[in-house]
């Protein structure tokens, strides 16, 4: 704790040297004044993690026109023991993961083309029956319509198509690899995937 304070210090001394404000620098670098703030008191509980809070360093840095390669490695020792905001400490790893909608409807697209197949056998059947009877088809057409869409709704809660298209597609995806780690090694960002 004491050596994040003494960093924060020796920031502030430096920017305090070359006679820069917080205002100014936040207003350069886009960073809030709190966090710049934050960062010379030694209180790192707010400060970004990972790639993030190195680049804001960087940008500090580079606003008080200091080298940056030093800095960001001591604060690099130092901000693996800070408490993140989420409570965890900076040695943890994060961990994302995706998850597909559940019950969502089918594109526009799959429900067209169920409604067109249904359209098609209800008219195809029609005129099978209508054939058959020697009744005409547009009386077999709309009983047929009507019978069709009763039971479809009363069994599967909507037409046997649009079940059709909405079960395949809530098929489960395959599994996407998770994002473990997302650290810098030798100033070129490295994306850690989960293995499972």
């Amino acid at each position: 704790m004491t050596d994040r304070i003494a960093f924060g210090q020796r920031l502030r001394r430096e920017r305090e040297r070359r006679g820069l404000t917080l205002a100014a620098i936040a207003q350069s670098t886009k960073i809030k004044a709190s966090l710049l703030d934050a960062l010379e008191r030694g209180d790192l509980s707010h400060w970004p993690i990972g790639i993030f809070g190195r680049g804001f360093l960087r940008a500090y840095l580079d606003a008080i026109h200091l080298p940056a390669a030093s800095w960001v490695s001591e604060f690099q020792t130092l901000g693996s023991a800070a408490p993140t905001p989420n409570g965890a400490s900076g040695g943890e790893r994060l961990r994302l993961t995706l998850e597909p909608e559940p019950g969502a409807m089918p594109p526009v697209a799959g429900r067209l083309v169920a409604a067109l197949g249904e359209l098609a056998m209800v008219v195809a059947l029609s005129l099978l029956i209508a054939r058959a009877t020697n009744v005409n088809v547009w009386t077999v057409g709309a009983a047929l319509a009507c019978a069709y869409s009763a039971i479809a709704t009363m069994c599967l809660g909507r037409s046997p198509a649009l079940w059709l298209v909405s079960r395949r597609a809530s098929q489960p995806a395959p599994p996407v690899p998770a994002i473990v780690d997302l650290t810098e090694t030798n100033g070129s960002p490295r994306l850690t995937l989960a293995q499972e």
